[in-house]
């Protein structure tokens, strides 16, 4: 339900030339609709040759990054500590 307040807050691309961090620490569920936004987010970031990192997700959405292959497209590695 809260994916169309995301996609407005992240409607515009902060300005400058690094990553494009998004904090999701609050974020404890994420769907489809809230991995449309971010893919959506990480591309319009890659057209500008920057790349999205999503900062502090929970274990759960961690998960969903690693089951559906958007881990690297949102920053997530292996060998970063998990918040």
């Amino acid at each position: 339900h809260t994916a169309p307040l995301l996609e407005e807050a992240v409607g515009t691309l902060p300005s400058g030339t690094g990553a494009v961090l998004v904090d999701i620490g609050d974020v404890s569920f994420i769907d489809s609709s809230g991995l449309r936004v971010l893919i959506g987010l990480a591309g319009r970031a890659s057209d500008e040759g920057r790349t999205l990192r999503v900062e502090h997700p929970s274990p759960a959405v961690v998960r969903l990054a690693e089951i559906t292959g958007l881990g690297e497209m949102f920053g997530l590695t292996d060998d970063e500590p998990e918040s």
